[in-house]
C-alpha cells in the first residue's frame, strides 16, 4: 500500500511551539538547552528498514542506521539542507561544510549505501519529495513555482505558481499545499503527477499541514483556533471528517490509527482510530516527530537528541541511537 506518509516532522503549532520553547528555556536553563541539543538528530525518514537524520552534532551531515539501532553510517560530506529518497538514491541540496571553501548550495545524489556520490549541478531550490524517477521542488527564483524535473536535473516541468512547502506523491498522485503571505491564503491541490487534472480541496485563509495520503483519504492538520486539529477529506473532495477536535501535532497514520501528541513540550503520546473512535494515551517521551514503521512508532526526544522507538501499543520504550 502507497500511503504517502512523509512528514514527520511537522512542528507544534506556532502558538504551541513558542510556548513550548519558553517552557523548555525555563526549565533546563539556557546553557543546558544548547549543550544537550548539539547531537540531536533532524528530519528524520525511514525507507527499507533504515533510519535517515541530520547529524546536527556533525555539522548538519545525513545520517542512516538500522531501524535496530545497527550500522550507522555517514552518506553526505556536506552539511545537507533538504534530502529525497527514491529507490536506491538520496537526493539532496547541500553545502560544503569548510567555511573556507566557496559556500554554493548544490544538488548531489548518493546511494542509500553511501557509494557513487556526486554534484548533480548548483542548486538552491527546496526538494519536497521523489518518486518514479522524478524529484519535486520549489524554487523562488523570479518568484515561488512548483517544478519537478528528472533525478539528473533534465526535463524541468513548471507544475504552477506559488510557495509549496509539503508534497505527498502516492501513486500516480500529487497533493501539496500552496502559502500566501500578507494576506495569509492557503490552497490545497491534488493532480497527476504531471500538474494535469488538477483539483482544489481548499482556497481560503485556514492554516493546513498535510500528513497522509491513505486508503482514499487525506489526513490534515488544521488550525483549530490556537491548536491543530486532524481532520480528513476524501481523495474526491466530497466528504470532509473532522476526526480529533483537541490539540494534535505530529500527526502520522498506521493502518487503522493517526498517531499524534498532544501537551506543553508535545511529551503525551497519543493514536485515535482514523474515523475519531477509541482515542489512547501510550506514554509520555517527549518529541514532535512520529514515524509509524511496522509494529514501531520512531521519534527524536526533544530533550536528549537521540532516536526512540515505541510499540504502537505503547508497551516498550528503547533508544535506538
Amino acid at each position: 500500500m502507497d500511503s504517502g506518509n512523509g512528514f514527520s516532522n511537522l512542528p507544534a503549532h506556532p502558538h504551541q511551539a513558542f510556548w513550548g520553547i519558553v517552557a523548555a528555556l525555563f526549565i533546563i536553563g539556557f546553557p543546558l538547552f544548547f549543550f544537550i541539543n548539539r547531537d540531536q538528530a533532524g528530519s528524520m525518514k525511514i525507507s527499507n528498514g533504515w533510519i535517515y537524520f541530520y547529524n546536527q552534532g556533525d555539522e548538519g551531515r545525513l545520517y542512516k542506521v538500522g531501524c535496530d539501532g545497527n550500522d550507522l553510517q555517514k552518506l553526505t560530506d556536506e552539511s545537507v539542507h533538504d534530502y529525497v529518497i527514491d529507490g536506491e538514491w538520496v537526493y539532496y541540496t547541500g553545502s560544503p561544510v569548510n567555511r573556507l571553501e566557496p559556500q554554493i548550495d548544490a544538488l548531489y545524489r548518493v546511494k542509500t549505501d553511501g557509494s557513487a556520490r556526486s554534484m548533480i549541478f548548483t542548486y538552491s531550490g527546496r526538494l519536497l519529495a521523489a518518486k518514479d524517477g522524478w524529484i519535486y521542488c520549489c524554487e523562488h527564483k523570479g518568484g515561488p513555482k512548483l517544478y519537478r524535473m528528472q533525478t539528473d536535473g533534465s526535463h524541468r516541468q513548471e507544475l504552477g505558481n506559488g510557495d509549496v512547502d509539503q508534497l505527498i506523491c502516492c501513486q500516480d498522485r500529487i497533493y501539496y499545499i500552496y502559502t500566501e503571505y500578507e494576506p495569509h491564503h492557503v490552497t490545497v491541490v491534488g493532480s497527476n503527477a504531471d500538474g494535469s487534472e488538477a483539483q482544489v480541496f481548499f482556497n481560503d485563509s485556514v492554516s493546513r499541514r498535510l500528513i497522509a495520503v491513505d486508503r482514499d483519504w487525506l489526513y490534515y492538520h488544521q488550525d483549530g483556533a490556537g491548536f491543530w486539529e486532524l481532520w480528513r477529506i476524501s481523495v474526491d473532495g466530497k466528504q470532509t471528517e473532522r476526526i480529533l477536535g483537541t490539540e494534535a501535532y505530529g500527526g502520522h497514520v498506521g493502518g487503522d490509527w493517526v498517531y499524534y501528541r498532544t501537551g506543553f513540550l508535545g511529551e503525551n503520546l497519543y493514536r485515535v482510530k482514523t474515523d475519531g473512535s477509541s482515542s489512547q494515551c501510550l506514554g509520555h517521551p517527549p518529541g514532535w516527530d512520529n514515524i509509524v514503521y511496522g509494529d514501531w512508532i520512531y521519534f527524536i526526544n526533544d530533550i536528549t537528541g537521540g532516536i526512540y522507538r515505541l510499540r504502537t501499543d505503547g508497551s516498550i520504550t528503547e533508544k535506538v541511537h
